[in-house]
Formats: C-alpha cells, sequence, structure tokens
C-alpha cells in the first residue's frame, strides 16, 4: 500500500505550522461546483476518518488505490486562495502518487 508523507510546510499557524495533512483535509472538504454526491461523501470521509483518528500531523498516511484516485482528484480541482511553493510542492506529490 502506498505511502504519502505528510510533510511540515513553512506556512505558520496558531498552534505551530500547517502539514501537508492540513492541504489534504482542505481539498477533501472543497465543494465540487456540482455539489457532493452520497457515493462521494463516503469516499471523501473515508480519508478524513483516516486523518482524523490517527490524529496524523507529519506522519505518513497509507492509502490505497481508490482513495489515492479521490485524493488526486479533489486536490486538483482545488481552488487555492494564496501562492505558496509549499502548496506547489504538495500538490506535485499527490500527482506523483501511484494507484492508477
Amino acid at each position: 500500500m502506498p505511502k504519502f508523507e505528510l510533510k511540515k510546510t513553512e506556512i505558520k499557524k496558531e498552534d505551530g505550522f500547517i502539514s501537508y495533512a492540513d492541504f489534504a483535509r482542505t481539498a477533501l472538504n472543497n465543494t465540487p461546483q456540482s455539489g457532493f454526491s452520497i457515493d462521494e461523501m463516503r469516499k471523501r470521509m473515508r480519508i478524513l476518518d483516516i486523518l482524523d483518528k490517527e490524529k496524523l500531523g507529519f506522519e505518513e498516511m497509507d492509502l490505497n488505490n481508490e482513495d489515492i484516485k479521490i485524493l488526486k482528484s479533489s486536490v486538483s480541482s482545488m481552488k487555492w486562495g494564496v501562492i505558496h511553493k509549499d502548496i506547489i510542492a504538495f500538490c506535485d506529490a499527490v500527482e506523483k502518487l501511484g494507484g492508477e
């Protein structure tokens, strides 16, 4: 099963620094233009549950092929509100994940 490293970024938040886990949560919670189907909600919630259950911050996350597909789709459709090199690095890391 592929592992996705949840790196720490240079972007500060109140209690430390933003991680790739934070970026993943943001992308997965981002509403598609057409909204969420129940099936899409379930698929995204599976990944969010992994992030939340394990309280993942700066570790690695195990993803199956379906999870990778959903994460890639969520990240590729995300419109970011700021320009930052760490966001680009995160998107590049997601794109390089196997699973197709």
